[in-house]
């Protein structure tokens, strides 16, 4: 059903009430072609929403972005792809319009400025999830009003691809009290070992997903002294969110990648371009992280398919 209204999308009017649809599958099927404009948006707005997700913004106007916090007003999670044209002026109209907003999940908010972020986080105190993703703009102060307003209440914390990323960040970072989800990965700047150790021995203990791919600076070191002693969620609880990406780390050593054999718990790993990986230390990993489902070894050109079947066989779902 999902796809038939896709596809006749223009004629919302024709469609009467359709709330008993799934909005979700039709906002993933109309991203498939890009269908999602200024006119039919409205398809998925109303005053009871509480959760709205969107899949494709690309076509939509500033003034559609704006349209969207008037008629949503209780929102409490939005989700927004390819959000290229939401501007300053959306931000300060979201400002007033979402007051009881605590999740925000932005991919591409290219044209936002560091005015418009402080005034909007400064406005929306107790965020529990600021996920953007392509946000060149996005400062050291910005990130000061979000630790300000929110570092109680703060769990998931995504700063991808952010160009102005660097060691300055750790501090404020460090001072949330309680985080599950960090993700902090392909920067324009590399994390040290020095400022992701001291990170860690932060807000480490309550990490459950830790994404630092792309840092192609970081050692040996940041395992050995960084996750084994701060990180025992990500090594050892027992828990279904196990989550850990160190793709592009390409110096860290054979010892310290057979180490994350330790991890039994770990569900989902990413080792891509890591050059030590190989058959051996590949071989110790799946034999020691029983509780994996997926694995990641592109690039890992020294580990052949053999092994990683070897996983399977012995009942670890891995993949490459």
């Amino acid at each position: 059903m999902s796809h038939v209204v896709a596809r006749h999308i223009d004629d919302v009017e024709a469609f009467g009430d359709i709330g008993a649809l799934n909005m979700e599958a039709i906002s993933k099927a109309l991203s498939k072609t890009r269908r999602l404009t200024s006119d039919n948006a409205p398809l998925f707005y109303s005053a009871e929403n509480k959760r709205l997700s969107m899949y494709d913004a690309t076509n939509l106007t500033p003034d559609a972005f704006t349209a969207l916090g008037h008629l949503n007003p209780n929102l409490t999670t939005l989700k927004l792809d390819f959000c290229g044209p939401l501007n300053d002026a959306v931000m300060s109209s979201w400002t007033n319009s979402l007051p009881h907003l605590v999740s925000l999940e932005l991919l591409g908010p290219f044209l936002i400025r560091e005015a418009a972020w402080i005034a909007f986080l400064q406005a929306h105190p107790n965020m529990e999830a600021f996920l953007i993703t392509q946000s060149p703009r996005f400062s050291l102060d910005c990130l000061a009003a979000l630790i300000a307003s929110s570092k109680t209440m703060l769990r998931r914390l995504r700063l991808r691809e952010v160009g102005k990323l660097c060691d300055a960040f750790v501090e404020p970072i460090a001072e949330i009290v309680a985080l599950e989800y960090l993700d902090l990965a392909e920067p324009a700047e590399w994390l040290t070992d020095d400022a992701v150790i001291a990170l860690l021995s932060k807000v480490g203990t309550t990490l459950t997903h830790l994404d630092l791919s792309g840092h192609g600076a970081l050692t040996d070191d940041v395992l050995a002294h960084g996750l084994d002693p701060y990180a025992p969620a990500l090594t050892s609880r027992a828990t279904l969110r196990l989550a850990l990406n160190i793709s592009g780390w390409k110096d860290v050593g054979e010892v310290a990648l057979s180490g994350l054999a330790g991890a039994r718990e770990l569900r989902t790993l990413d080792v891509g371009w890591c050059r030590a990986m190989d058959n051996f230390v590949m071989k110790k990993v799946l034999e020691g992280c029983r509780a994996l489902v997926e694995i990641k070894v592109w690039g890992c050109d020294r580990v052949e398919g053999n092994v990683l079947l070897s996983g399977v066989i012995k009942g670890n779902a891995s993949k490459p």
